[in-house]
C-alpha cells in the first residue's frame, strides 16, 4: 500500500503543491529533477542534503527515471508533513503505526505479537486484542492496513 496523500495533504496544500511542481519544472517536461526538488523544499524552508534528495527521489520513483511526477511528487510531500509535523496527531498516529509492524512507508499492516507486546507486556494492559484487531479490520481481509489503523484515531 502507498501512502494516501488525500489523508495527509488538505485539497489547499495539494492545490499549492501543484503550483510549486509547475513553477519548478524548469524545462516543462512534467516531472522535476533532484537539483529542482531541492529548490523546492528549500523554498518550504527546509535544507535536504544531496543524499536525502536522491532517497527521497528513489522511494517514489516507480519507473526508475530518477525524476519524478506530480503524483510521486504528492508522495514526497506527504512524507515530509508528517515527518516535519513532530507535535501534530498525524505525527502520533504514525509512530504508532510504526511501532505496531506498519512500514515508514505507510505499507504493512499491523503485527498481532508487536501490538500484544505493548499493550499486554508494556501498557500492561488486559485487552482482548483478538476482537481490537477484528474491529479495526473494516476490510475483513484478516489484516489492518494504515487506512484502518488511522480510522481507530478518528
Amino acid at each position: 500500500m502507498s501512502i494516501n496523500v488525500h489523508e495527509v495533504l488538505t485539497e489547499e496544500e495539494i492545490e499549492d503543491c501543484h503550483k510549486a511542481f509547475i513553477q519548478f519544472d524548469a524545462d516543462g517536461s512534467g516531472t522535476i529533477e533532484s537539483w529542482e526538488l531541492k529548490g523546492i523544499l528549500e523554498a518550504l524552508g527546509q535544507k535536504p542534503s544531496d543524499q536525502e534528495i536522491l532517497h527521497m527521489i528513489s522511494e517514489v520513483d516507480d519507473n526508475d527515471s530518477n525524476s519524478i511526477e506530480f503524483s510521486e511528487f504528492l508522495i514526497v510531500m506527504a512524507r515530509q508533513k508528517l515527518e516535519n509535523n513532530d507535535t501534530g496527531k498525524e505525527r502520533d498516529i504514525f509512530d504508532a503505526w510504526v511501532a505496531v509492524g506498519g512500514g515508514a512507508d505507510l505499507s504493512g499492516f499491523v503485527d498481532a505479537e508487536k501490538l500484544i507486546k505493548i499493550i499486554k507486556h508494556d501498557f500492561c494492559l488486559n485487552i482482548d486484542i483478538e476482537t481490537m484487531i477484528k474491529e479495526m479490520d473494516t476490510s475483513g481481509d484478516g489484516r489492518v492496513d494504515y487506512e484502518e489503523f488511522v480510522a481507530l484515531f478518528k
